[in-house]
């Protein structure tokens, strides 16, 4: 026959399972903020490493297009350069003076 415990004990250990159960919640919510806090930390510092990729990569790709755009551009001048002294007879003087033309519209100077 189980014994009987005065009421008095009941509400006691029920009143310090609340207590403990208490406890145990702050913790964990505790815990969830760090951990929240910490992932939000590490996704800003991969969002500003990809950020800072993604610039060095657009960079690179800029860079190339202008140096492709500058070797296309002189090997279009060299093309008209070499066309038009096999076309037109031309003494070294005028020659330069036009290469010189030529160059100023090609950039933009003339």
């Amino acid at each position: 026959m189980p014994t009987e415990m005065p009421m008095t004990d009941v509400m006691k250990m029920v009143l310090e399972a609340e207590e403990q159960s208490s406890h145990l919640l702050e913790d964990a919510e505790a815990e969830a903020a760090k951990i929240g806090d910490e992932a939000r930390r590490q996704a800003h510092e991969l969002v500003q490493k990809l950020q800072h990729e993604t610039a060095e990569q657009a960079h690179a790709i800029v860079e190339t297009a202008r140096s492709e755009a500058h070797e296309e551009r002189k090997r279009q001048l060299d093309e008209a350069t070499h066309e038009i002294e096999s076309t037109v007879g031309l003494d070294d003087a005028a020659l330069q003076s036009l290469t010189e033309a030529l160059l100023r519209c090609v950039s933009g100077t003339a």
